[in-house]
């Protein structure tokens, strides 16, 4: 037994002493470790090209981390796909009582599901993430359980949700890659494109009966040219987090941010990076930190952890 275990080690080893080589020997990557990140604040991040989605530069891209609101962005590409732009949504006494941030539904509310993507991707309203959830499944925990299975579908195979909200809890992760190819895919829908990378809107409430006026949480769509949208997070456990897309001539990046400290100066650096890199001014590059060794599902707080997106 003790020799067993003695040649799986260096089996294990050995496979990652190619992988490194691999990397470098191509001159593809460059595997560092982290006295060189402290160029991004963020604990993972990611820049992808968003019409082939290589990867252009990465800080611990496959490092779990708690998601907080860019959650948002998989509930409004399901509940666009499930569902009809037009259809009125019963908002249920379940649904206005969410905490966080809210559009202070109350029960018995009758709202287009239109009305309620602009509220959930522009405000990162919660009680509009579970009233589509519910209006599409009937309740939060089966729409939840189509969020995971369309991940999977896609590629996020590291990411688990629990609700639709992003509101902490245990057992809700993602990585910077994932939410990357989630970002990929929503903007693939039109609809979604254009609500994402809408500065302000006026939405009906009621049939029409009450206005509400919306402005987009991402500041990039006012301090950084090209910014065509985005989703942004934030819970005590998650730090800041952020999912966007830029474009610059033709090309256009997406990059994915988690556990930031300085939010919009990390994504305006990995803007900057992915079309230095796209046009050949600089390699690609990924990171790798110690963090990486203890990758396992992120520790979060209670449910009734400080909430703010």
């Amino acid at each position: 037994m003790r020799q067993s275990s003695v040649n799986s080690r260096e089996s294990s080893v050995m496979k990652i002493i190619f992988i490194i080589f691999f990397l470098l020997v191509t001159g593809h990557w460059s595997l560092v470790t982290d006295v060189h990140a402290d160029e991004l604040t963020a604990k993972a991040a990611i820049a992808i090209d968003a019409d082939t989605g290589t990867v252009l530069y990465a800080k611990n891209p496959h490092l779990k981390r708690p998601p907080a609101s860019t959650v948002k962005v998989m509930t409004a590409l399901l509940t666009l796909e499930m569902s009809n732009l037009e259809r009125l949504v019963v908002v249920s006494a379940n649904a206005s009582a969410a905490s966080g941030s809210r559009l202070k539904l109350n029960g018995g509310d009758k709202v287009k599901t239109e009305e309620l993507l602009y509220a959930l991707l522009l405000k990162s309203a919660n009680d509009a993430a579970i009233a589509l959830a519910e209006s599409v499944s009937g309740s939060e925990v089966s729409f939840v359980r189509l969020m995971n299975k369309k991940a999977k579908e896609i590629g996020a195979k590291d990411t688990h949700f629990i609700n639709a909200s992003g509101l902490p809890g245990k057992g809700q992760y993602t990585t910077a890659s994932d939410l990357s190819i989630i970002m990929r895919e929503a903007l693939k829908e039109e609809f979604l494109a254009d609500v994402l990378k809408t500065r302000v809107a006026v939405i009906d409430m009621e049939n029409g009966a009450r206005k509400v006026a919306l402005r987009n949480h991402n500041k990039l769509l006012w301090m950084y040219e090209g910014a065509e949208g985005g989703k942004t997070g934030y819970t005590v456990s998650a730090r800041h987090c952020f999912v966007g897309e830029a474009s610059r001539d033709v090309k256009r990046v997406i990059i994915a941010v988690l556990g930031s400290r300085r939010l919009w100066d990390d994504a305006i650096f990995l803007f900057d990076k992915g079309f230095r890199i796209l046009s050949k001014e600089e390699n690609p590059r990924i990171y790798v930190t110690r963090e990486m060794k203890n990758n396992e599902k992120p520790r979060v707080k209670g449910k009734k952890a400080k909430v703010r997106t």
